[in-house]
């Protein structure tokens, strides 16, 4: 079968989808399309993705006309079977038994498969990609059964100049799109996949492209404040989602009025951004000042601007309504609130998570060398912000409000650090968001977390699967950034007494944690054979063993610990000093001396391995020369001490061998 090459065309025009995760979401559509693509061996040059809020496309560039002619093997009976099984199997094949091959005694019907087209096997590609779409939340519509983010509306199917005639979603495919819904809500008709993106953004007013509108609105939005003499901190999460809101993007300058400025800036920037979507505009020494940038799906007019200062206007004064009305209470008197407030189920109030977080933050400070009174207050602070109205209105800015209650309550003063660690102690939120600052942060911080773990497994046991509605993975995480990388020292798992259930659960959030860092599973694996209680300790230990695997000398020192872990399996109560007088070969005698000579003094692991690469020839002399499995067991035993010894001296810092 020839085979030729011609572009592939996809788009699902729906409903407004979801601007939140709207370009991961096509890009898994666009992944599992090429995978089924790869599955039926069709080749092709390159695949780009469309996604706006009405539409998800894909282009593919130069896919194969129809799939490879493929030689198949069909395996029958052993040539020593009966006669009868041979010739029913031959007759099976419509073959005589003449005709049929042989391998390792077996006989084997080699035939082809012819390919099939491309346009045969696209829809049922595209069909069961788009009935298993799993990671979200979909919904169905009229009469078929299969499921989208959104109703779809028209289906466009081209491979080069044709249709690909299907029915998905009780539509029939076609070549016809639309534009933008009120600049261009006339039809458009593609006639060739290469067109789709030019001919959207000339008669249809669409920029089709994600990443290039996304850079369309961020030179605009830029250039607009910077016009005013003004600057923007960009939220790459805002821009992301406005970007998934617009089609044709055009930045609009609006104010709102000055006596807003009293507010707190967060207020205003979650306000703006998290709630209107909106840019908040800040001056060059980063003052927020009374403006801000919307973009909007339509060209810029006067309505526009006065319907997006109505609503900003309201939705700020709703918040200094919030602002004044929380201070009339006495933020400390506050806790009597949490006790209507219920964590979880079967685990009782806010109220008593605060007690419960008192006790461990009281612990954890004697060990972090903290004020253990400093951090009790502030641990019976942490949670009062949530019985605010700010809180309720806004939940973005738990913490962030509670810093400003005390502070502006005059707790400050030498409570100025309290007021800071019940801000601090949510952070990190995220992947990738800061750390507390403070120690007395870290303190409150790592309390919660632990509190969380502990609390929710004693009910409710570990997450399963991708579920995981209390955030543990995300609290464990938590754990894990903070010690490590505020360098906590000596907070052993042991000392704080926690369930080896939640140890475990721990350090089995550590191979992600290094996988962001470069650093593989195996380098891990080696370290928690002998370490698995401080969590600083196993990262200063996984940075040795980093360097150490850089070393030309380190693949064969793990290859020679290997064969000594073995041989060391066989003696398992191997014990006593080794004599130097039953050593019969120099092999021996160099191995112990730089085993005997080794600085005892070292503490740093890095340093410890790097001398160790020194045991490279001598191990190598050994092995070559010196027998351990012998007769004598006098001398048996001492060469198994003696290798004992030097494995001893890695296990100082970790198992090579696994890695």
């Amino acid at each position: 079968m020839t085979v030729t090459a011609k572009d592939f065309l996809l788009e699902l025009g729906c409903e407004e989808l979801p601007a939140k995760n709207l370009q991961n979401f096509a890009t898994y559509i666009s992944q599992n399309i090429i995978d089924g693509l790869k599955n039926n061996s069709l080749d092709f040059a390159e695949s780009k993705i469309f996604v706006t809020p009405r539409r998800i496309g894909i282009l593919i560039t130069k896919l194969d006309s129809s799939s490879p002619d493929k030689i198949l093997k069909k395996k029958g009976p052993a040539v020593t079977a009966p006669e009868k099984a041979k010739d029913g199997f031959a007759k099976s094949c419509n073959i005589s038994l003449d005709k049929l091959a042989i391998e390792d005694n077996y006989l084997i019907y080699n035939y082809e498969s012819k390919g099939e087209s491309t346009e045969k096997l696209l829809p049922q590609v595209i069909s069961d990609v788009l009935s298993k779409i799993a990671g979200v939340k979909t919904m169905r519509w009229g009469s078929h059964p299969t499921a989208f983010l959104r109703p779809i509306h028209w289906i466009v199917m081209l491979y080069g100049k044709s249709v690909i005639n299907a029915e998905l979603f009780g539509l029939k495919t076609g070549r016809v799109t639309y534009g933008h819904r009120f600049l261009s809500p006339a039809k458009i008709s593609i006639e060739d996949p290469s067109e789709y993106e030019n001919i959207l953004e000339e008669e249809g007013f669409v920029l089709a492209d994600f990443e290039k509108r996304k850079a369309v609105i961020k030179d605009q939005i830029t250039q607009l404040a910077a016009k005013n003499r003004y600057k923007l901190d960009i939220d790459d999460a805002l821009l992301d989602e406005v970007t998934g809101l617009v089609e044709w993007p055009t930045a609009i300058w609006c104010e709102f009025d000055k006596k807003f400025l009293l507010l707190p800036k967060e207020v205003i920037i979650t306000s703006l951004q998290y709630h209107q979507k909106c840019f908040a505009v800040i001056d060059l020494q980063d003052h927020i000042v009374p403006c801000f940038i919307t973009v909007s799906n339509i060209k810029k007019s006067k309505d526009i601007i006065a319907g997006n200062e109505r609503v900003v206007r309201a939705r700020l004064s709703d918040a200094a309504f919030f602002y004044e009305q929380d201070q009339k209470i006495n933020f400390q008197e506050r806790f009597e609130l949490l006790k209507h407030i219920t964590f979880a189920q079967k685990l009782g109030s806010i109220a008593d998570k605060v007690e419960r977080i008192e006790k461990r933050a009281k612990q954890l400070a004697e060990f972090m060398h903290v004020n253990p009174v400093r951090a009790q207050n502030a641990a019976n602070l942490c949670k009062n912000d949530l019985t605010t109205l700010m809180v309720g209105e806004f939940p973005e800015l738990q913490g962030v409000m509670g810093e400003y209650y005390i502070k502006n309550a005059r707790l400050a003063g030498d409570r100025d650090e309290i007021a800071i660690a019940v801000r601090e102690h949510y952070l990190p939120r995220f992947s990738g968001d800061e750390l507390p600052r403070h120690a007395l942060s870290c303190v409150i911080a790592l309390a919660d977390r632990f509190d969380t773990l502990e609390s929710i497994f004693s009910v409710h046991g570990a997450p399963t699967g991708d579920r995981d509605p209390f955030g543990l993975r995300r609290a464990a995480l938590g754990i894990i950034k903070i010690i490590i990388e505020k360098d906590i020292k000596n907070l052993l798992f042991s000392k704080l007494n926690i369930n080896k259930l939640i140890q475990d659960f721990i350090l089995e959030r550590l191979p992600s944690y290094y996988q962001e860092k470069g650093i593989n599973s195996e380098i891990l694996q080696a370290v928690l054979e002998i370490q698995k209680d401080d969590l600083l300790d196993i990262h200063h230990r996984v940075l040795a063993v980093q360097e150490f695997k850089k070393l030309p000398e380190a693949a064969h020192l793990s290859e020679a610990n290997k064969r000594v872990k073995n041989i060391l399996k066989k003696y398992p109560d191997a014990h006593g000093e080794i004599n130097i007088t039953l050593f019969d070969h120099a092999a021996e005698k160099d191995l112990y001396k730089i085993i005997a000579e080794f600085p005892k003094d070292l503490s740093d692991y890095t340093d410890i391995l790097s001398k160790l690469a020194v045991l490279k020839n001598p191990i190598d002399d050994f092995f070559d020369h010196v027998m351990v499995d012998v007769e004598d067991e006098k001398i048996k035993l001492n060469r198994v001490l003696l290798l004992k010894k030097m494995r001893e001296l890695f296990l100082n810092v970790a198992d090579i061998s696994a890695c």
